[in-house]
């Protein structure tokens, strides 16, 4: 049994029918087709197990679907945004339009939200390989621009669903240690390269210093 259990916030945000809602139901439930609904902000939750600790974390989705909660004086957005641990943007990569729009609901989301929580880009739908319009390039250098993270979807296929959410909720819960992990693996590529090609420099024992600094770190976070 749990000794406490710490409650998240995840906000996700799009265009209606960007398919926020099949991502959500097949992480939590496993289903691809979410049950027909015309709500404009849907609530789902899912428990999860703290590594390391007898916790766990109960993360609550909002899901909200953004032309439903514009022109009503902020009060709606300010509500649904209120204690947001984690936002979600996303976009259809088959729709130019969602993707066009992504500026203005960063900017609303920077309104509402004042303290800086962790971001990802998603762009759903890349099973539509024929009818897709925004490049793989283009969701990137957006994401780079907002500094969040970047991940391409399908709802359908459970393409990078799960390592979608857990990637939200790793950052939520250890924030800053996905950054350190990337560069430990960064320097450990590196420092295997230059064993295949026997190289002994003194940037070797500069990088194996730095790698074991981070080991600290890493250990310690």
């Amino acid at each position: 049994m749990s000794e406490k259990t710490l409650i998240y916030k995840i906000t996700l945000v799009g265009e209606p029918q960007v398919g926020m809602s099949n991502l959500l139901n097949r992480y939590i439930y496993g289903n691809f087709d979410p049950p027909p609904t015309r709500l404009a902000i849907k609530m789902y939750d899912k428990r999860v197990k703290i590594p390391g600790t007898n916790d766990e974390a109960r993360f609550f989705f909002w899901e909200i679907v953004y032309r439903a909660f514009l022109g009503i004086n902020g009060w709606y957005n300010k509500i649904h945004f209120k204690g947001t641990s984690g936002v979600m943007l996303i976009f259809d990569t088959t729709r130019r339009k969602t993707f066009d729009d992504l500026a203005y609901l960063h900017d609303e989301i920077k309104k509402q939200v004042k303290k800086v929580v962790p971001g990802i880009l998603v762009g759903t739908k890349i099973d539509l390989v024929d009818q897709r319009v925004v490049s793989t390039k283009e969701g990137q250098e957006y994401a780079d621009k907002i500094k969040y993270a970047y991940i391409e979807t399908s709802a359908k296929t459970k393409h990078n669903v799960t390592e979608t959410f857990n990637s939200m909720i790793w950052e939520v819960l250890f924030p800053g240690k996905a950054k350190i992990d990337e560069l430990v693996n960064k320097i450990k590529r590196i420092e295997k390269l230059l064993n295949q090609n026997g190289l002994k420099l003194a940037d070797y024992q500069y990088l194996k210093e730095k790698l074991n600094k981070l080991y600290e770190v890493l250990e310690n976070t």
